[in-house]
């Protein structure tokens, strides 16, 4: 799998008031797809969503802002293990043929 983005405790997550799911670009129950850059996107493994938390986190310094993302989606794999992707490292199941991975330069 494609960078699963294991919480540590480096980033503090917080769950999300009723309003503020909804500008999250992903829901929970919605399909995803975690990009892999070395396989085609038609084989990429397809997930639902779980949970969604937004990094608090994510303004209190240039680092944060640069290196980590601003939505995180739990999601569920066959074998019941559960990770923590950042909102880079996926896309919507329906809008995957829309992704490139390939250099641009």
């Amino acid at each position: 799998m494609a960078g699963d983005c294991q919480l540590n405790g480096a980033i503090t997550l917080a769950p999300l008031p009723e309003e503020d799911i909804e500008r999250s670009p992903y829901c929970v129950g919605e399909s995803i797809k975690v990009i892999e850059t070395e396989i085609h996107h038609t084989q990429w493994q397809e997930y639902q969503v779980a949970e969604v938390m937004k990094n608090e986190e994510l303004y209190l310094s240039s680092e944060n802002y640069l290196n980590q993302a601003r939505w995180y989606f739990r999601i569920q794999t066959k074998h019941g293990r559960q990770l923590w992707l950042a909102e880079n490292q996926i896309c919507l199941a329906q809008e995957s043929n829309l992704i490139s991975t390939e250099e641009i330069f």
